[in-house]
């Protein structure tokens, strides 16, 4: 959770990823969901910007973060017809 003050109030903080536009919130706590289920894995910059009611913007420091994928591969196993079976016509194939 980004730590936002100001003097006169703040209007709106706006998250970012890799410099897009993500999320805009103008409720306290300023909270964002990311959702990284879907996401390659590898490294992303993380931003905010907050806006006060006068005009002034500030915007954080950027901080990298990593996405952690799933990198263990299925493991499978042929178990029908056996290794080196003679076949013809139909043939169920098990796994």
């Amino acid at each position: 959770m980004p730590d936002v003050a100001d003097n006169v109030g703040v209007e709106k903080v706006e998250f970012y990823v890799n410099g897009m536009l993500l999320e805009t919130g103008t409720a306290s706590p300023h909270v964002f969901s990311w959702d990284t289920s879907a996401l390659p894995a590898g490294s992303y910059t993380l931003t905010t910007k907050a806006y006060d009611r006068a005009g002034n913007t500030g915007q954080s420091q950027s901080v990298t973060v990593t996405v952690g994928g799933d990198a263990v591969l299925p493991t499978l196993t042929l178990t029908a017809p056996g290794d080196h079976t003679t076949v013809s016509g139909i043939v169920a194939v098990t796994a």
